[in-house]
């Protein structure tokens, strides 16, 4: 599954794979792209999924969602711009669906263009779940790492004195979890 999204500034799409985000990108709007039509813009998004994810999705059936309910007809069009027929070539080339997921619904594709309350610059936002098994995995591979034996395996003899610990009880090192090597 692909959601894909526009914003005022940018473009975005979230690749998923059995309920699981394995791949996010976005960029930012050319100049010239700010003038486009927003039903083109949202095409733009699709085509940028295509081409920077074409080794997951070439010769696999993919469904694309998309909040912008005119382009699951896009194929059925006879009247394209010249922009448009270039990227459907590209879309043709892909076994797609597109669906449209109105409004609340589609809460992945919306969470790309959503604005943070605290920032006037417009913030991309995924959630990612973090199973507090692999917290409680991570916490117990610190523990056997940070054992005298295996500080010189784990190659972190004399760093051990540099790591914080989160409000989980895992180490962290820069504000950022250590996973051991090992373990």
């Amino acid at each position: 599954m692909v959601y894909c999204d526009v914003s005022i500034t940018g473009l975005g799409a979230v690749l998923m794979q059995r309920g699981r985000v394995i791949a996010y990108a976005s960029r930012q709007l050319k100049p010239h792209e700010t003038r486009y039509p927003t039903h083109d813009l949202e095409l733009g998004a699709v085509v940028f999924a295509f081409k920077i994810w074409r080794h997951y999705l070439y010769g696999v059936l993919c469904t694309i969602y998309t909040d912008h309910k005119s382009l699951r007809h896009i194929m059925d069009q006879p009247n394209l711009n010249m922009r448009q027929r270039r990227w459907l070539d590209v879309v043709k080339d892909y076994d797609c669906e597109i669906l449209y997921h109105p409004g609340k619904a589609n809460v992945v594709a919306d969470a790309l263009s959503r604005k943070s309350a605290e920032s006037s610059i417009p913030t991309i936002c995924v959630k990612i779940v973090v199973d507090s098994l692999l917290v409680s995995l991570i916490k117990d591979a610190q523990i056997e790492c940070m054992r005298p034996e295996n500080l010189k395996r784990e190659r972190i003899k004399g760093e051990n004195t540099r790591f914080g610990q989160d409000s989980r009880g895992l180490l962290t090192r820069y504000s950022r979890v250590w996973v051991p090597m090992s373990g």
